[in-house]
């Protein structure tokens, strides 16, 4: 491959030269598989936005910023330059799809040349390797920047050091390749499988029988199979859990490394699924990073929360921030505190999370809901739409912060002792607003006596 340039110094991204294979880091989570590689079929010279085009049509899609046509409105509009313009086009065209919170771009070209027949085999390399130490490379020759290239604007970042991959976002790559014909493939690549990471530490083997010795005899045979293999295939968790008729007679197990711990007497099962009640709070119990892992873990879960915030986009007056933004800041810039995002960013994650359990064959059959939660309670009832429930929290955070509460001056606040205690401090004007448990009340007032007596408390 090295033959194809042996003499000349390729700069990609710089000033100096040409750039046409690079890699993305964005916030999505892709399994490598070269049959899904959407591949370009034309066969020409293509001039740069055609390659836009076909980078965009070979990207196909970006889970955050919605219906695909928008990006093809971003490459409707591009226009013809000379070719020395390729690179801001083809870069700006990455920023336009991947940028907002930032993007990592490199290529692999200053490091082996032109490899010609072999684009893009080196970057899938390079993405492996990447994903396989954690850590995005750093882009070799890169000292001064094409000034072409809208680097703040789209906030395209060239890694000039080893950069381990931001904390709040999934280790997704994406290897973009131009042939020297003209055709073009893009293949996405994840550290995980399915958008899942392969959880480590014990598991749980359920067993099921139709009588006690058959049940016995089954524990017996799992502990002699697991002493021999103490790598258990996670597989074999997952067929006994889910793939197994539920019999009457019931026992599990922990396998914990090569040690297999019978934690459970077995025992008859239920005639019935058991009842289960779920219970949805308002604001005070969110923390920053809360739900993080399963937005970037679990697909289904991401695409409620990505499809609430879309509901609220459309909103006459919708939010300027977003639910999925807020949700993945660290916790240096996280404003779960603030009430304006509390009540709407605490809903949209207990929704996500019902409609989580309602997959996995979970309903309730019993519903409690304080102050915001009761919004998360009738929609799991089924008598609020999701399309409702999230813009009934919304306006409902709104008016709080904004609206008539503001207005008229009215205050309260949460204070951590019983009903009891707190009345001894209660000036005439402060009310008891809620009961929320033994140790928790709400207090409220229309003016300032609310201050007076937090300062006494």
């Amino acid at each position: 491959m090295a033959a194809s340039a042996p003499s000349r110094k390729i700069q990609t991204i710089d000033k100096l030269t040409k750039q046409e294979d690079f890699l993305v880091w964005r916030d999505d989570i892709f399994r490598w598989n070269i049959d899904r590689a959407d591949v370009e079929e034309h066969i020409r010279a293509m001039v740069p936005n055609q390659k836009v085009w076909s980078l965009i049509k070979a990207i196909g899609w970006n889970p955050y910023e919605g219906d695909p046509k928008k990006i093809y409105d971003i490459v409707a509009n591009a226009t013809e330059p000379a070719p020395q313009e390729g690179d801001p086009i083809e870069t700006g065209a990455v920023g336009n799809v991947f940028g907002g919170e930032g993007v990592y771009i490199g290529s692999v070209k200053p490091n082996v040349g032109h490899s010609e027949g072999c684009s893009g085999i080196t970057s899938v390399i390079k993405a492996v390797l990447a994903l396989e130490h954690r850590t995005i490379p750093p882009n070799i020759k890169f000292q001064e920047p094409n000034p072409k290239i809208p680097f703040a604007e789209k906030k395209l970042i060239v890694p000039v050091k080893p950069t381990a991959f931001p904390k709040n976002r999934a280790e997704r790559i994406s290897v973009n390749s131009f042939g020297i014909g003209g055709s073009n493939a893009n293949g996405p690549a994840l550290n995980g499988v399915n958008g899942i990471t392969k959880p480590h530490g014990p598991q749980l083997l359920l067993f099921s029988a139709n009588s006690p010795a058959s049940l016995k005899l089954q524990i017996d045979t799992f502990s002699h199979y697991t002493a021999q293999h103490p790598e258990l295939d996670r597989n074999v968790t997952y067929t006994l859990a889910l793939r197994r008729e539920k019999l009457p007679h019931r026992a599990f197990a922990i396998l914990q490394g090569d040690e297999f711990l019978e934690t459970h007497i077995p025992a008859k099962g239920p005639a019935s699924s058991p009842s289960i009640a779920m219970i949805f709070s308002g604001q005070g119990a969110q923390w920053a990073g809360i739900g993080r892992e399963l937005i970037l873990n679990n697909s289904s879960f991401r695409q409620d929360i990505h499809r609430m915030d879309e509901i609220l986009k459309g909103l006459r007056i919708p939010p300027i921030w977003s639910i999925l933004g807020e949700l993945l800041k660290p916790e240096d810039q996280s404003q779960l505190h603030r009430a304006e995002l509390a009540q709407p960013l605490s809903t949209a994650l207990q929704i996500a999370l019902v409609r989580q359990f309602k997959r996995l064959g979970v309903t309730p059959t019993a519903i409690v809901g304080h102050s915001s939660g009761e919004i998360t309670a009738v929609y799991t009832a089924g008598y609020l739409s999701l399309e409702y429930a999230i813009t009934l929290v919304y306006y409902r955070s709104y008016i709080s912060t904004y609206g008539l509460a503001v207005q008229v001056g009215g205050i309260i606040a949460a204070v951590g002792l019983g009903v009891a205690k707190v009345s001894r401090f209660l000036q005439p004007g402060v009310y008891v607003a809620c009961e929320n448990s033994p140790i928790s009340t709400t207090i409220s007032d229309d003016g300032k006596a609310v201050q007076n007596a937090l300062a006494t408390i």
